[in-house]
């Protein structure tokens, strides 16, 4: 989580286009960061807290279907702007985000592609593994 940025009026964003792109350099990368500690800082994976958050997620993933043209043009827009995560497959970066909005399948299809992606991010062994060794890291540096 090194790629977070933190706004003036405390919003938290993502800034690192490989990983839209499905190019995670962790090896067995979960379709998406959903770990223990986020879910725990919201409560639990029981608590309300965390249902709103899933809410959220679907009406937000709903939201960039429905807006997908938009989306793609932008990304088309910005293929020639010398971004290293699309300039490195130009011609496949807006096809991989059309395949991650599951456009070929209607909206509750896609809700559930979506939900079962979640699942497998918050049971993924490879992503707790690389997590606990990553921190791990980070304690050795600080001590």
């Amino acid at each position: 989580m090194d790629n977070l940025l933190i706004c003036e009026n405390g919003k938290v964003f993502h800034i690192d286009f490989g990983f839209i792109l499905g190019r995670d350099p962790k090896p067995m990368p979960p379709p998406m960061k959903l770990n223990y500690d986020m879910i725990n800082a919201m409560g639990g994976q029981n608590s309300e807290e965390f249902k709103e958050f899933l809410s959220y997620c679907f009406q937000a993933f709903s939201i960039m279907r429905q807006n997908a043209n938009v989306i793609l043009n932008l990304f088309s827009l910005m293929l020639d702007a010398g971004i290293p995560d699309i300039a490195e497959e130009k011609d496949k970066a807006v096809q991989k985000i059309e395949r991650r909005l599951h456009l070929n399948v209607n909206d509750e299809h896609a809700t559930k592609i979506f939900q079962e992606a979640i699942d497998a991010s918050i049971n993924a062994t490879m992503a707790k593994l690389t997590d606990y060794a990553h921190n791990l890291k980070l304690y050795v540096l600080n001590a």
